[in-house]
């Protein structure tokens, strides 16, 4: 379900996050909730969906690479992991929608790079 997706993170999306303040708030917010929902302990999170358009990172008018993945999804993706812990969590592609601004080998090269500091157990 993208609407977990912080719409608007990364720079303007319709009316959300065209200040840095709102941009700000949004972070916190999304945060937040995550941090809340991994209270409960039979909720697992899927992480994709991150670069498509509604987080306002731009990838869609420009090819996103590993090293654009990893400075602007990592740290929403390790804070996932950070409150779920990487037992709960799994990586995806989007890729139908994404195939057109980041390829699916660079996809999961950035969450190999964003998740290298967790165990495979």
């Amino acid at each position: 379900d993208h609407a977990a997706s912080p719409i608007g993170v990364g720079g303007a999306y319709a009316s959300l996050g065209k200040t840095s303040e709102e941009r700000e708030k949004i972070l916190q917010d999304w945060k937040d909730s995550m941090t809340k929902l991994s209270q409960c302990p039979k909720v697992y999170v899927k992480l994709s969906g991150l670069p498509m358009a509604i987080t306002g990172f731009g990838f869609e008018e420009q090819t996103a690479s590993v090293d654009d993945l990893v400075t602007k999804i990592g740290p929403l993706i390790l804070h996932v992991i950070d409150a779920f812990g990487p037992q709960r969590c799994m990586f995806a592609s989007n890729y139908a929608v994404e195939k057109v601004f980041v390829s699916l080998d660079t996809s999961f090269t950035a969450y190999k790079v964003i998740a290298k500091h967790y165990s495979s157990d």
